[in-house]
């Protein structure tokens, strides 16, 4: 709701979970925990997923953290560098897979949840949902090139040239939205993408020199 924030500082050995309210002082420790390595992101409104940081030679795990009863539920078990985002909705769960090849996939918030293949080579890094959970958007390079990912890209070893997909999740439809490269005539390489709350727009960072981009939905 863009009313709060959540953010990880460690003393020791222990990383706390700190929550708080915009223009309030009033701060409240939601997590304790003896593993530092995390990765947090926001996308439901009762729910902050922790993935581990990712890494191609590493397995990853995803936990969700209740904002209100403070606990930890384990969303993704054992996966070769992982990084995951949790729909709006906060019943389905993207995530990526990676080493010497990428997979996308997504995982119903459940016990017994399968996973299912998107048939897209990128990571979730590169991806948004929809305020609706019903669309994700991703960019997904033409070349994912030689090196261990997510780490080579990470460290600005390589860098991709992105094509933009719209997957309808309702629909189970993939949809070509855009060849940056061909429009504007240099290779994006695509990360931090946000959708406007009227889904006219993506935004999104090039990675290549940090500027900012915009693609129309409409």
């Amino acid at each position: 709701d863009m009313k709060k924030y959540f953010y990880l500082f460690s003393t020791g050995e222990t990383t706390n979970g700190i929550m708080g309210t915009f223009g309030a002082t009033a701060k409240t420790q939601i997590l304790t925990h003896g593993f530092s390595e995390w990765l947090p992101t926001w996308t439901s409104a009762g729910t902050i997923v922790l993935t581990t940081k990712p890494s191609g030679t590493a397995v990853g795990y995803a936990y969700g953290l209740d904002i209100v009863k403070k606990t930890l539920t384990k969303y993704l078990n054992a996966t070769p560098g992982a990084y995951a985002v949790l729909s709006p909705s906060a019943k389905t769960l993207l995530y990526s897979a990676a080493g010497t090849g990428v997979s996308l996939n997504t995982k119903p918030i459940t016990a017994t949840g399968e996973p299912t293949a998107l048939g897209m080579q990128t990571l979730a890094d590169k991806c948004v949902w929809n305020a609706t959970s019903t669309i994700i958007y991703c960019a997904v390079p033409t070349s994912l090139g030689s090196g261990v990912l997510p780490d080579s890209w990470y460290q600005g070893a390589i860098s991709f040239s992105d094509l933009l997909w719209k997957i309808d999740m309702t629909n189970n439809v993939s949809i070509l939205l855009s060849s940056p490269e061909q429009e504007v005539g240099t290779p994006l390489d695509i990360t931090n993408l946000m959708v406007d709350p009227s889904e006219s727009y993506l935004f999104f960072i090039n990675k290549n020199d940090a500027t900012l981009w915009s693609y129309s939905l409409k």
